[in-house]
C-alpha cells in the first residue's frame, strides 16, 4: 500500500542501479529487487484517487504501463531507476461515496479506468467474533496455489481448445460493443480482461488449452463486473463539467435550473454556451430530464436527475466496492 507517485511504484520493483565511481569504473549502486512481482493493496482508493489527480503525478502512467506488461522507467538523468518485466497487481476499496466524489476530475483515469476490474460487493455474514477456519485450511490452500503457479511457470504457450475458441468468437462481438459515456470508457477493454480470465481459468485446470468452461467461466465475472461498473458510472459523461451537473442534480429532488447550475455549481467560472451545450447533451443521452415552463417571454427550462443506470434500485446496491 501507499502508492503515492509512478517513481515510487518502479523503485518497488527496480533492476540494479549501476553507475560510475570517483574512478568511472562502472560499479554496483543498489542491488535491485530479485522478486519482480508486486501486489499493491490499496484499503483507501480514494487516496490514491487524489493522487492520480495532482498535477505532473506520473502514477497513471506507470500504472497503465505496468497493465501492458512494459518495462517500466524514466528517462532521466536524475532517476536511473528501471524496472524489467515486472509483474503488478492492484486491489483497492472505495465507497460508491467517495469514488463518485472524485470524479468530477475523471481526467485523472486517462485510461486507467479501463484496465481495472470493478466489482461491487458485500459482506456475505456479520461475524461479530469473526471467522473459525479448520486447522491446516489455509496451509493447504497455499500450496495447492503455490503447485499450481509452478505449473503455470512451466507450461509454455497456452493454445485454444475448438469448444473455447468457438465460444469465443460468438461472444466477441458482446465483448467489443461500444457503451455510452463514462461506462463506455471504462469498459473498454472487456475482450483484454476477459481473455486474461479465461487463461486464468485454464492454468487453474492445469489446462495447456483454453476450453468452452474456462471461457464461460470469464464471460460471468466479466458481465458480472460489467455490471458493477453500470451502477458506479452508468449515466456519467466522459467531460468534469456534465459530470459536476449531474452530481448537483442528484442532490437537487426539486431540480435546478441554468442560473442555480451557473450561480452555484460552477460560480459564475465558464459560459452560459458551454453549460448550454452540456445540458443538451445530457438530455439527449437520457441522463437529465429537462422540462419546459412558458412564462409569457422566454421559456423557463428546469433539470431533473434520471436513475443513473437500467438497473432497479435493489440491484447490486452493497456498502462499499472492491476493484482490481
Amino acid at each position: 500500500g501507499g502508492l503515492s507517485s509512478g517513481e515510487g511504484l518502479i523503485w518497488g520493483v527496480r533492476d540494479p542501479i549501476l553507475g560510475l565511481d570517483r574512478k568511472g569504473d562502472r560499479v554496483l549502486l543498489d542491488r535491485g529487487v530479485d522478486d519482480k512481482r508486486l501486489m499493491v493493496v490499496e484499503s483507501e482508493f480514494g487516496g490514491l484517487l487524489r493522487v492520480l489527480g495532482r498535477e505532473g503525478s506520473t502514477l497513471s502512467a506507470i500504472l497503465r504501463q505496468a497493465y501492458d506488461g512494459d518495462d517500466l522507467r524514466f528517462m532521466t538523468k536524475n532517476n536511473p531507476a528501471a524496472a524489467t518485466a515486472p509483474h503488478v497487481s492492484l486491489c483497492g476499496h472505495v465507497t460508491r461515496e467517495e469514488l463518485q466524489r472524485h470524479l468530477s476530475s475523471v481526467e485523472a483515469f486517462n485510461g486507467l479506468g479501463n484496465r481495472i476490474l470493478w466489482t461491487c460487493a458485500r459482506r456475505s455474514q456479520v461475524l461479530p467474533f469473526g471467522g473459525r477456519c479448520e486447522p491446516g485450511a489455509v496451509e493447504g490452500l497455499s500450496a495447492y496455489l503455490a503447485g499450481l503457479a509452478e505449473d503455470a511457470r512451466a507450461s509454455g504457450p497456452i493454445t485454444w481448445a475448438p469448444s473455447g475458441a468457438r465460444l469465443w468468437d460468438l461472444s466477441f462481438d458482446e465483448l467489443t460493443g461500444v457503451q455510452p459515456g463514462l461506462l463506455g470508457a471504462v469498459t473498454s477493454r472487456a475482450e483484454a480482461h476477459a481473455l486474461r480470465l479465461a487463461m486464468i481459468y485454464a492454468l487453474l485446470d492445469r489446462s495447456r488449452e483454453i476450453a468452452e468452461e474456462h471461457v464461460l467461466a470469464a464471460l460471468a465475472v466479466w458481465r458480472y463486473c460489467n455490471d458493477s461498473a453500470a451502477q458506479l458510472f452508468g449515466g456519467l459523461a466522459v467531460d468534469s463539467r456534465a459530470n459536476a451537473v449531474l452530481e448537483a442534480l442528484g442532490r437537487s429532488p426539486g431540480g435546478l435550473t441554468r442560473t442555480d447550475l451557473l450561480r452555484d455549481v460552477f460560480k459564475g467560472n465558464g459560459t452560459a454556451q458551454d453549460l448550454a451545450r452540456s445540458l443538451d447533451a445530457l438530455v439527449a443521452a437520457g441522463s437529465i430530464r429537462r422540462e419546459t415552463a412558458e412564462t409569457g417571454g422566454r421559456p423557463a427550462h428546469r433539470y431533473f436527475a434520471v436513475s443513473p443506470s437500467g438497473l432497479r434500485s435493489n440491484e447490486l446496491s452493497p456498502p462499499y466496492f472492491v476493484l482490481s
